[in-house]
C-alpha cells in the first residue's frame, strides 16, 4: 500500500480498482492452469505498513509475516512451468534482514518486475538486469509516465 494510510481509505486504489484488490490485502500468489501447464505469478508487498510518504517510503521492508508467506508461495509454485513475481520496489531498495530476496527469486522466478524508480528521472531509461542469481529484473519506468 504504496502512499495509503490504510485498506480501504479513499486513496486504496489497489483495493477499489484492481482485479485482485478486493480478494488480497497484501502479497499474493495466483496461478493460471492450462492444458500445457502452470503459471505463478507472486506479487511481492513490499511497502511499508503505515502508508508514509517520501522520503520515508523510498524502502520497502519484508517483515517476517511477509517473509514467511513468500516461502509458501515458492513451495506451492514448484510444478509450475514457469513463475513471475511482480512488486512496487526493486530489490537493490527492499530490506530483508532474514530473507536473501534475491536468492529465493534466483530458485523460482524467471522474472520479476516492479516500478519504483521507474525511469530514474528520464537519467535511465532503459532499467533492468540479469541477475547473477538467474532471473531477470525489469524495472517497468512507463508504469508511472507512458499510460
Amino acid at each position: 500500500m504504496f502512499d495509503v494510510l490504510r485498506v480501504n481509505h479513499s486513496t486504496d486504489y489497489f483495493s477499489k480498482y484492481g482485479v485482485q484488490g478486493p480478494s488480497h490485502t497484501r502479497s499474493y500468489l495466483y496461478t493460471v492452469r492450462k492444458p500445457f501447464g502452470n503459471y505463478s505469478f507472486i506479487n511481492l508487498d513490499a511497502c511499508p505498513k503505515a502508508g508514509v510518504n517520501f522520503p520515508l517510503n523510498f524502502f520497502g521492508e519484508l517483515t517476517p509475516d511477509v517473509e514467511k508467506q513468500l516461502l509458501e508461495f515458492v513451495s506451492r509454485t514448484e510444478r509450475s512451468n514457469h513463475t513471475f513475481w511482480f512488486g512496487h520496489y526493486p530489490t537493490s531498495t527492499i530490506i530483508s534482514p532474514r530473507l536473501n530476496l534475491r536468492d529465493l527469486l534466483g530458485q523460482s522466478s524467471f522474472a520479476y518486475f516492479c516500478g519504483h524508480l521507474h525511469t530514474a528521472h528520464r537519467l535511465i531509461p532503459r532499467m533492468y538486469v540479469l541477475q547473477p542469481q538467474g532471473y531477470l529484473e525489469l524495472e517497468l519506468g512507463d508504469w508511472r509516465d507512458g499510460r
